[in-house]
């Protein structure tokens, strides 16, 4: 009897998820080695990843609940902005900034110089101008 598990290969997505190798033990891949988006690789039952039960490492848990918290405020250029507004200031998605701020630790500044864009330089311009 074949199992729909048995279908699995690499590269296939499932959620956040990435299959990098099926984990083949008596002919039939009870776990498969993943990497999140996030960059956490990890092995994953593959009847969780087929049935949804697996979207990813938990990271995007953390993005949600991110999502809908305004404490996550940052002080640039003289101004108090929220971390969506840095997003869409910067053009920089949420989940890249909130990721480098809350699991890398890196300065919300830094965060955003990594995709070349200097934030400060943003803000003063939007504020002072009224415009980008």
């Amino acid at each position: 009897m074949i199992s729909r598990y048995s279908t699995i290969f690499e590269g296939q997505r499932f959620g956040a998820w990435q299959v990098i190798e099926p984990l083949i033990r008596d002919e039939i891949p009870k776990k498969s080695l993943c990497r999140c988006d996030c960059g956490t690789v990890r092995e994953v039952v593959t009847a969780n990843l087929f049935n949804e039960t697996s979207r990813s490492c938990g990271c995007l848990r953390h993005i949600h609940i991110a999502t809908n918290n305004s404490s996550l405020k940052y002080k640039i250029a003289g101004k108090t902005l929220r971390l969506k507004e840095i997003s869409e200031l910067s053009g920089i998605p949420y989940s890249t900034l909130y990721n480098r701020v809350s699991y890398r630790k890196i300065d919300i500044k830094e965060a955003c110089k990594m995709n070349g864009i200097d934030i400060c330089e943003l803000v003063e311009r939007k504020y002072k101008y009224g415009c980008i």
